[in-house]
């Protein structure tokens, strides 16, 4: 997070990003544009391979725990 923070900030300097300059932060921003994008993918991916034959199991654990913690009538 720090890495992307001072990436960021250098992408403002460079493009003189500022109060006479509203249009240097465009880079700044298409790079959290791009970082977005790659973590949305990462996340999809990581979902449809634990969905698949080859997961561990974390879909599973959620459906566990909650069977652990009903409380029955009676």
């Amino acid at each position: 997070m720090a890495a992307a923070n001072l990436v960021a900030g250098g992408l403002a300097d460079r493009a003189g990003a500022g109060p006479a300059n509203a249009g240097g932060y465009a880079p700044m921003m298409g790079f959290f544009f791009v970082l977005s994008l790659v973590a949305l993918s990462s996340a999809v991916l990581l979902w449809r391979r634990e969905r698949g034959p080859h997961g561990h199991g974390l879909e599973d654990a959620s459906a566990r725990s909650r069977e652990l913690y009903e409380i029955e009538p009676g």
